[in-house]
């Protein structure tokens, strides 16, 4: 199988990260002008290099202007000017930045991300949404992805405290594994606290699935943005070295919906986890990862599932926020987007599980996504799948929502894709997604998603891929 490239989707946008050579266009700068509130021009201070390629360009306004849009044009290697195309409004120039995000040809490859699993209500594993009525016609690696557009601070409100992905572990490389990709967002200088667990044979101790075919034996990292591993594990009461987090605070009972108590059955000997304090970088650490201090603010991580001594079966890869207070902190997951193998089999299903929390009745915009040809148009091979279908399951375990292509109205019960996803609020999600825009045949969806519950309530919905 051809070297594989993780995407992760930074802020509402996507961010490639190379694996090997890594970040080698960048340093592009520019300042915006605004007149009313509308963007009118965008005056490039510095080239950059290595940009064979237009970037992506991302207008980042903390103080809430939103609809602008604009491209880039290169010579030389060195952005050499913006063309605004759309003014947008809302925005003011001392709080507005330019984001350059390099093409995917200009970057490589690297991890990815999402997951089901949570405190009170887990997600059942064997209550997954129905298929679609033709089977899969072929396999190959998709990607399901989940973004929380509102990038406010300081923040308060609804956001996403779970993501869980589970399927299939086909081989003991990169290309092969669960891959969970996860951005958050929140204070520049400090930490969030994650749990990030690698998962299988839990499913066969609840009955949901055959221990035959699930991952008997998972290993688990965690990668910084540079793909370097900063946490390792594989049994996850065992400390896999000194330079990794010691598992006992796992142990802890402010824990145990997470290992003692998870899904009724507990978190398995041999399965893997990691407790961890997680940077939100600072200037320094953004200049350092991206060449730029315009990431600052930002943390963008990878979990990657694998099977011990190259073991293959069905796994779940769970990215957890533990703090599951009111007010909690600004400090939040953004975007979680799962890649994995999509067959033709039974559980060769990519299913990714989320749960978001807030104040019972409060309504919220998610934008959920099923990814598959972008991949192969940015990096030329034909290890992705080609028609990636989407479906949503609400926490009742009824399949809500339908989508094969993004553009297009699955059915008169589906939310009509020209009224909210076509807007161009979220052009970042479709036609400057990855430098190549969504394509035509992936599937995507903006949802009002509604709390429930009481007290401080949640909202557990499923997102689950194949190939019509």
């Amino acid at each position: 199988m051809k070297k594989l490239f993780h995407l992760f989707y930074l802020l509402p946008l996507a961010l490639c990260l190379h694996s090997t050579a890594y970040a080698t266009a960048s340093g592009a700068a520019a300042t915006v002008t605004v007149e009313n509130g509308a963007v009118t021009a965008i005056t490039v201070s510095s080239g950059g290099t290595g940009y064979d390629n237009a970037p992506t360009i991302f207008l980042l306004d903390t103080g809430g202007g939103t609809g602008a849009s604009a491209t880039a044009t290169v010579s030389g290697g060195a952005v050499t000017g913006v063309s605004v195309s759309a003014g947008g409004s809302g925005y003011t120039e001392s709080s507005t930045q330019v984001i350059f995000l390099p093409n995917v040809s200009d970057i490589g490859d690297a991890p990815s991300e999402t997951p089901t699993d949570v405190p009170t209500e887990t997600p059942s594993t064997d209550d997954l949404p129905d298929a679609p009525d033709s089977s899969p016609s072929s396999g190959g690696i998709a990607q399901v992805a989940i973004d929380d557009p509102d990038l406010s601070m300081p923040f308060s409100g609804t956001r996403i405290i779970n993501i869980s992905t589970r399927g299939k572990v086909i081989g003991d490389t990169d290309d092969d594994a669960l891959v969970g990709g996860f951005v958050v967002k929140g204070e520049p200088g400090t930490t969030i606290t994650v749990i990030v667990r690698g998962l299988g044979p839990y499913m066969s101790q609840l009955g949901a699935i055959d221990s035959s075919v699930t991952l008997s034996d998972p290993t688990l990292e965690l990668r910084d943005a540079s793909n370097t591993k900063i946490a390792g594990n594989d049994n996850w009461k065992v400390q896999e070295s000194a330079s990794d987090p010691d598992p006992a605070g796992l142990q802890a009972s402010t824990y145990a919906p997470y290992t003692t108590s998870f899904a009724g059955v507990g978190l398995q000997d041999n399965e893997a986890a990691i407790l961890i304090d997680l940077p939100i970088y600072s200037e320094a650490q953004s200049q350092q990862f991206f060449g730029t201090t315009a990431y600052a603010g930002l943390g963008i991580y990878t979990a990657v599932v694998k099977g011990s001594g190259g073991t293959t079966g069905i796994g779940q890869v769970a990215i957890d926020d533990p703090d599951l207070s009111e007010s909690g902190t600004s400090n939040r997951i953004i975007n979680i987007s799962t890649r994995g193998y999509v067959g033709s089999g039974e559980n060769e299903d990519l299913v990714g599980g989320f749960v978001i929390r807030g104040t019972p009745g409060a309504s919220k915009n998610f934008i959920l996504r099923g990814l598959g040809p972008y991949m192969a148009l940015t990096t030329g091979s034909d290890i992705f799948i080609e028609d990636p279908f989407m479906q949503v399951q609400n926490s009742a375990g009824a399949v809500v929502y339908n989508n094969d292509n993004w553009a297009t109205r699955y059915s008169s019960n589906d939310p009509d894709p020209s009224t909210s996803l076509n807007s161009g609020d979220y052009s970042v999600y479709t036609t400057s997604f990855a430098g190549v825009g969504l394509q035509e045949k992936e599937a995507g969806l903006l949802l009002p998603l509604t709390i429930e519950g009481s007290g401080y309530g949640i909202n557990t919905n499923s997102v689950k891929l194949t190939a019509p």
